[in-house]
């Protein structure tokens, strides 16, 4: 069968868009790989109407919404391994089945790779955190600490003064942080750790410590950091153009990569990451999608 798109990702991006096109009648394969990267996560924050949902649950609300237009076709827990030029269409090869698509929306996010501290794989997404939009909410009034990756960010740390008073900037002994920046924080009250990060104290899935240099422990409640990120394999198979932090670019309105007729929204496309932000960009591209699709199809006598 000839898919009009083929909706490469499960998130709120590819949701969104895979919602657009089954109410435009278009013939949509969403392509779920099942591995959200919000997967950790109790719940997904500031999503209105759905505030505090379940990641599985938002999922599963948005795939019986789909199932209610014919001309859409869920393949869950479907990864994509490759997708290639044929013709003027695209072959995707996924989870050993082909299809052929005159569009292709890529919605796969970011990879976030794990942050380097012990212990840290079993606090993400429930103390250890990326988004302070997402999650500061929950943690708010409790003693917080921001991971500076580099020296440009550690000002980031005064964001966190948002949800709580008693915040912290660590470097774990390999970021120097810049003079106008180290007056700025001690004129707010907000310390410096610089010992190297040797550990961090829990009970069970719950952050209660920072472990530093000489076995000391500081007591806080959440850690906050930005990860290192790479793109999905299927996509960076594609070589396509890539902005300066490794995003796709893509066109202004239309959403189109460096390759026509492959487009991309969400989280691969830009540093503004949010479940709520990624579902609009997905329904942006959709239409436009959907727009230049139809103007093609009726050139061609097809509509």
């Amino acid at each position: 069968m000839l898919l009009d798109v083929a909706v490469i990702g499960g998130g709120p991006a590819g949701l969104a868009a895979a919602l657009v096109l089954g109410r435009s009648r278009k013939r949509t394969a969403l392509f779920d790989g099942g591995t959200p990267r919000n997967a950790t996560a109790a719940y997904i924050g500031g999503f209105v109407t759905q505030d505090r949902i379940a990641p599985a649950s938002f999922r599963h609300t948005a795939h019986e919404d789909l199932r209610a237009y014919p001309s859409v076709d869920l393949h869950l827990d479907t990864m994509v391994d490759r997708i290639e030029r044929a013709g003027a269409k695209f072959r995707i090869l996924a989870s050993g089945a082909e299809y052929t698509a005159r569009r292709v929306l890529l919605a796969t996010g970011m990879i976030d790779e794990p942050i380097p501290l012990p212990g840290s794989r079993e606090l993400w997404g429930t103390s250890l955190f990326q988004c302070p939009y997402c999650h500061g909410y929950e943690v708010a009034d409790r003693p917080l600490a921001f991971l500076a990756p580099e020296p440009g960010e550690a000002p980031w740390v005064q964001l966190l003064r948002s949800w709580s008073r008693d915040v912290m900037l660590f470097t774990n002994a390999s970021v120097e942080v810049e003079p106008a920046c180290r007056v700025a924080l001690a004129e707010a009250s907000i310390p410096i750790e610089e010992r190297r990060i040797i550990g961090l104290a829990r009970t069970g899935r719950q952050l209660t410590g920072i472990v530093v240099d000489g076995n000391v422990t500081i007591p806080r409640s959440a850690l906050f950091f930005r990860p290192v990120q790479r793109q999905a394999p299927v996509v960076a198979g594609l070589a396509l153009a890539l902005d300066d932090r490794n995003y796709v670019r893509v066109g202004e309105d239309d959403y189109e990569t460096s390759i026509r007729g492959i487009h991309a929204a969400g989280d691969l496309m830009t540093h503004y990451h949010g479940a709520l932000a990624a579902a609009a960009a997905g329904s942006k591209a959709a239409h436009s999608i959907n727009h230049g699709l139809t103007v093609d199809l009726v050139g061609q006598g097809l509509l």
